[in-house]
């Protein structure tokens, strides 16, 4: 969607990371980019109960259900907004397909959403959750994978994605 700011003539686009069955609410994973105008102004200026001004959604960017392959998520970082949405909409409706995200941050700390996938793999026996992250230090105590997505999903996968409908959301690396 694209997300109005005051004082600024273009608006900006995010991807919505709410599933489809949260009756009307949206919700936008943004990363404070440091300078940046639009990032500033959600985290630091936006309060509370203000409205806001959105417009879409646009792209097409969605599950083609219709493959009933496997299917596997990679995100980076706020990449993980488009993912979440996909894997919440699939869950909720029942799907029985095989559901992997691989999903990396550079620390534990802005691992987000993190919690929340550990529920889904308990409850849900066909969904993997695989977090991996880049730049943790040494000795913080994270036993989970370690360098980008794409290498831990090479890893995880025997470096053989055949027979798997892959999404891929985040950085350029």
């Amino acid at each position: 969607v694209n997300l109005r700011i005051p004082g600024e003539s273009a608006p900006r686009a995010f991807s919505i990371a709410s599933a489809p069955q949260d009756g009307g609410r949206i919700e936008l994973n943004i990363r404070q980019v440091p300078g940046g105008k639009a990032t500033t102004w959600v985290h630091q200026g936006l309060r509370a109960g203000e409205r806001v001004s959105l417009s879409g959604p646009y792209g097409r960017f969605f599950v083609r259900k219709s493959a009933q392959l496997p299917l596997l998520f990679l995100a980076g970082g706020s990449g993980l907004s488009s993912p979440r949405s996909m894997i919440l909409d699939l869950l909720a409706e029942g799907c029985a397909l095989p559901i992997t995200l691989v999903n990396g941050a550079r620390c534990q700390d802005e691992l987000y959403h993190h919690a929340e996938f550990e529920a889904l793999a308990e409850r849900h026996p066909n969904f993997e959750y695989v977090p991996v992250l880049s730049s943790e230090p040494e000795g913080s105590g994270w036993s989970g994978a370690r360098g980008f997505v794409h290498d831990a999903a090479k890893a995880h996968f025997a470096n053989d994605f055949r027979g798997h409908k892959a999404y891929l959301c985040g950085p350029p690396l």
